[in-house]
């Protein structure tokens, strides 16, 4: 019986098959190579290894960007703290591959990237702020292509940011807003209170239980991070 979702499956003959995918054209077609095992577990392991091995040899010259950027997240996720790693990952996932990550690296161009940027800007209506963040990983993933592969890409450039002033609440301002979060018993409105007598952040909020409060202390060990339903120590 095949396993559902992960492409292996038992083989007439006895052996177990396991599929993965080798390649991705321009087009967005699959090409599939398979690996072949007495076992289960050991064509798991032989799957994994094909699909996590550094792009070399003939597969440089149909590298995607999604394969460029996978392996450079898997390659530098050790030295992330977790927020940037699921930040970058969340970003690859929603913008990257979604747009440019069937391309292969050698037909990426300044023209694809400009394209890509304008879809993000105008067509996502993403802030300029945001579309950068996009592009910066998007230019790591690219620095590392270089580095590690010599390959050829574009050199990417940000948008320019118009600045804006910080706007903080006066005294008379912060007395007010206490005032009424103090007369509301609503439990968003005490996270607000929270966070203006003591500096913890959304996420750091959100995942605090009432272990975390002891001795008339909160301790603050993990925090909920941004787009998951993952709490982190």
């Amino acid at each position: 019986m095949p396993r559902r979702g992960e492409n292996i499956f038992k083989r007439k003959d006895g052996r177990w098959e396991a599929r993965y995918v080798k390649e991705i054209t321009l087009e967005g077609t699959k090409k599939y190579g398979s690996v072949y095992a007495k076992t289960y577990r050991e064509v798991k392991a032989k799957q994994l290894v094909c699909i996590n091995q550094p792009i070399t040899g003939a597969r440089k010259s149909s590298v995607t960007v999604d394969d460029i950027m996978w392996e450079w997240l898997a390659h530098n996720k050790n030295q992330l703290k977790i927020s940037s790693y699921q930040r970058y990952f969340t970003t690859i996932k929603n913008h990257i591959s979604k747009q440019v990550g069937k391309i292969q690296i050698k037909h990426l161009t300044a023209c694809t990237i400009e394209k890509f940027t304008d879809e993000l800007l105008i067509n996502k209506n993403l802030s300029r702020e945001t579309v950068n963040h996009v592009l910066i990983v998007l230019g790591m993933g690219l620095g590392f292509a270089k580095t590690q592969y010599q390959a050829a890409a574009p050199d990417i450039h940000l948008l320019k940011l118009t600045k804006t002033k910080t706007r903080v609440l006066s005294v008379s301002g912060q007395d007010t807003s206490v005032q009424y979060l103090l007369a509301n018993e609503d439990i968003f409105l005490f996270g607000i209170l929270l966070a203006l007598y003591t500096g913890f952040r959304i996420g750091e909020i959100c995942a605090l239980k009432w272990e975390d409060l002891a001795n008339n202390e909160i301790h603050v060990n993990k925090t909920i991070s941004g787009g998951t339903d993952q709490i982190h120590i």
